[in-house]
């Protein structure tokens, strides 16, 4: 054996090992029985599969419409003509008439660096920060409106930063450096039991916390994180940060409105599945109604809360602090303002949160944290202090916990 001319690194034995091509006989009409061979690209699941260095991965999906059936048929395909590799600065909006650079996989520019498919980091630029992260495709298989799968593949992602290896992170806080941001990807690639990780980047000129991100100003997130907030009726989208508690997150203005924010758990990815039980989740800042006090409401011990301490008008709500399954996660308890819809005392029947003005419907009751070291945490309502959901969840640690005054 030997080596390929076009690709050093690939050995071969005949020049068809050296092709990105292979001689396939495909059914033209399967009503005539009409076969043919013909030169077919080869499949791949990332770069380096492809023998021939001129070529990269392509993205497609095999012919499945059943869910569970579903899968990806990646097919290598030519590089296009004048590109930049690995890790390379890039325009995510191309279709704004300033197309940019071109990446040699010219369907991978994610956050203004240059992307492509892999199996493991060593697919990817380590050396320009890169990483091999999870990103999952939403499918729609049929014509109803929704989606029907949810398909994960690993891809290079790029987070700059300083030193050779990486910084953790779950907040803004713990990053030292200049214009470093605490920044979250999907790990490990094609895998249907996914986990967070956070690090510290130094991602250049993307847009910080607060500002306007999207396609509407062709802008990424220095923290990749974009929220659409709807604001007076405004779907406005902004960039958000991560965080442990409301501590961690300040006031945003947000189009007309100067709002407070609190730090709660959004849904990252969607663990391969159309469930919302199993998702992963990432603690980050969020905007709540501007008259919220955002006070702390914590208890003395862990996953309690104290609604005395809120002001007139406000109830302590939980906001869960989660990421993946293996996480049991917390609460982060804070004072926001009552729903106009609550009406309803401690232990009155319920069929909603909004009806209550302890901010929690439990077991057809309207229910409110509580301390169970505090006597009488539930006063005369004949609940009792006990551990309930704050946030349902499948497998792994289970629901994320907190005490409610609820039936015994």
């Amino acid at each position: 054996g030997g080596s390929c001319s076009n690709n050093p690194d690939q050995s071969c034995t005949t020049a068809g090992d050296c092709s990105s091509y292979s001689c396939t006989t495909l059914t033209l009409s399967a009503t005539h029985g009409y076969n043919d061979d013909i030169c077919y690209p080869k499949s791949c699941t990332k770069d380096s599969d492809c023998p021939d260095a001129d070529f990269f991965c392509g993205m497609f999906l095999n012919a499945a419409t059943d869910p569970q059936a579903v899968g990806w048929e990646n097919l290598c395909l030519p590089r296009p003509p004048d590109t930049v590799g690995l890790g390379e600065a890039c325009n995510s909006y191309p279709a704004t008439g300033n197309p940019g650079p071109l990446c040699e996989n010219p369907n991978w520019c994610d956050h203004g660096y240059c992307g492509t498919l892999c199996d493991s980091d060593s697919d990817c630029a380590t050396e320009k920060g890169q990483v091999c992260a999870t990103t999952e495709i939403a499918l729609n298989l049929d014509d109803e409106a929704g989606t029907d799968a949810y398909l994960p593949t690993g891809s290079c992602e790029t987070f700059p930063h300083e030193g050779v290896a990486f910084t953790s992170c779950t907040k803004d806080a713990d990053c030292a450096a200049p214009d470093s941001v605490c920044a979250a990807y999907l790990t490990p690639p094609n895998s249907g039991a996914m986990s967070v990780e956070r690090v510290c980047t130094k991602p250049g000129a993307l847009a910080g916390y607060g500002e306007m991100c999207g396609s509407g100003v062709q802008m990424d997130c220095a923290s990749r994180i974009c929220l659409l907030n709807d604001i007076q009726g405004l779907e406005l989208p902004a960039c958000s940060r991560l965080c442990d508690t409301a501590a961690d997150c300040d006031a945003v203005t947000f189009g007309p409105q100067l709002l407070n924010t609190a730090c709660s758990s959004i849904r990252l990815g969607f663990n391969g599945t159309t469930a919302t039980e199993d998702d992963v989740r990432l603690p980050v800042c969020v905007p709540i109604d501007q008259t919220s006090s955002i006070t702390s409401c914590a208890g003395a011990g862990p996953a309690t809360g104290d609604p005395t301490v809120c002001p007139a008008g406000e109830y302590c709500i939980a906001f869960p602090i989660v990421t993946d399954l293996a996480d049991a996660g917390t609460i982060d308890a804070r004072c926001i303002t009552n729903e106009e819809s609550a009406t309803k005392g401690l232990g009155d029947s319920c069929s909603d949160d909004e009806e209550c003005l302890g901010g929690y419907c439990q077991l057809g009751q309207c229910s409110q944290l509580c301390d169970p070291a505090k006597p009488e945490p539930c006063g005369t309502s004949g609940l009792g202090c006990m551990l309930g959901s704050a946030l349902e969840r499948s497998g792994g640690a289970g629901d994320v916990q907190a005490w409610f005054c609820m039936s015994p």
